[in-house]
């Protein structure tokens, strides 16, 4: 009785190295020349690959599409679809196609053909099964690590990011901060940042960065007016839900600026401190599918160390000015003791309030309870003099 020889070690041997080489290189074109050369090598026959890219996208490179959306003949579109088979063979035996499967999912197939020569033998069939079984495994692993790599790469520049705007208290400059570091760093097309104001109906532009002109150098900050509920950014203010679009020509809500015209991908986060909105992190791309789900995990912890910064900018804002309001009441109260002549005393009053506070129109009037009327002593504008002794009557309503 005879028996079949076993397979060489040396098939196995060279099916392990392949793992090896797919594994330190992420790139789909360098790994499906290493598959083919080494499926044709061990079964003496022309190979070819198919891979769902889909499954295979790294975030943050807009790919270029290397394999055609579905497999390219028939005898793989069967070796996909038959899922109780590990392989599918023509009439003829010339040709076979193994489907390429990881915890049921189905990552590619290789076919390899033998235009002229023998049949493939059950062993050799074997062997196929086992080299598409080692290729799931690598792929997934190859693909995973790179995932990983990325992600560690752009956690790390987000701590950088978060760093550098960690101790920014004026809101202007963070804002302007942020969507510069964002757009150098992580090379978007157009990055701005909205506040929402307590109280207002529409959207404060803060800052904006990109594109470069064709002198290289970054055209002037858009001034964009946005309402609540208006284009992306104002429904993402006023639902507090980040948005995306891979494809702003789908999206109905996708808000279009002249002087943005090659936008082709927007994402939108909120800016919260639990569900309290701050504002809004508005991201546009360039590129079409630019937005990859780990894209947005990274943006996600960008938009949350955002809020924070804001957040304490504008607690320090608040407090800053709260400490300006009672020194400039200290220093009133100080010049009241020192200052004997009233009207020198309010003009003074009146210059420290409408520098300190800002105002641009300070009035002070006296009332005067037993006359029954209320007199203007001075103020900030111009014909202030015109206007001392004018009165108004206490018992006037309109008064």
């Amino acid at each position: 009785m005879s028996t079949k020889p076993p397979l060489a070690p040396s098939s196995w041997r060279s099916i392990i190295g392949l793992g090896e080489q797919l594994l330190t290189n992420a790139d789909l074109g360098a790994q499906q020349g290493l598959i083919t050369r080494t499926a044709a090598a061990l079964l003496k026959g022309r190979a070819r690959l198919w891979l769902d890219g889909r499954l295979f996208r790294l975030p943050g490179l807009n790919q270029t599409l290397i394999f055609p959306p579905d497999p390219e003949t028939d005898l793989m579109r069967k070796a996909c679809q038959a899922l109780d088979a590990p392989w599918q063979v023509v009439p003829s035996g010339l040709k076979v196609a193994c489907p390429i499967r990881n915890q049921g999912v189905t990552l590619g197939v290789i076919e390899v053909g033998r235009p002229k020569g023998r049949p493939f033998q059950p062993e050799e069939l074997r062997l196929l099964e086992g080299l598409s079984g080692h290729l799931a495994l690598a792929l997934t692993a190859s693909h995973r690590f790179a995932v990983e790599q990325w992600r560690i790469e752009q956690l790390r520049l987000v701590r950088s990011v978060s760093a550098q705007i960690a101790n920014v208290l004026d809101l202007d400059r963070l804002a302007r901060q942020v969507a510069r570091l964002i757009l150098e760093t992580f090379h978007y097309y157009y990055v701005s940042i909205f506040t929402l104001e307590k109280g207002r109906r529409s959207l404060r532009f803060r800052a904006g960065a990109g594109p470069a002109g064709k002198s290289g150098r970054h055209r002037k900050t858009l001034r964009l007016q946005v309402d609540l509920g208006q284009g992306l950014v104002g429904a993402v203010a006023q639902s507090g839900e980040e948005a995306t679009t891979n494809d702003v020509a789908t999206e109905p809500r996708f808000r279009y600026v002249e002087d943005l015209p090659d936008t082709r991908s927007e994402a939108v986060l909120p800016l919260k401190i639990e569900n309290r909105i701050l504002g809004v992190l508005d991201i546009q791309s360039d590129r079409s599918e630019a937005f990859h789900p780990n894209d947005l995990i990274v943006l996600r912890a960008l938009a949350d160390n955002i809020a924070i910064a804001i957040n304490g900018a504008r607690l320090y804002g608040d407090v800053r000015s709260r400490a300006d309001q009672l020194a400039l009441v200290t220093e009133v109260s100080e010049d009241i003791t020192s200052v004997l002549d009233l009207d020198a005393l309010l003009e003074k009053v009146v210059a420290l309030i409408q520098e300190r506070l800002r105002y641009p129109y300070v009035h002070l009037f006296s009332v005067h309870p037993n006359r029954r009327q209320i007199i203007y002593e001075t103020g900030s504008v111009t014909n202030k003099i015109g206007l001392k002794g004018y009165a108004l009557d206490l018992d006037r309503a309109e008064a």
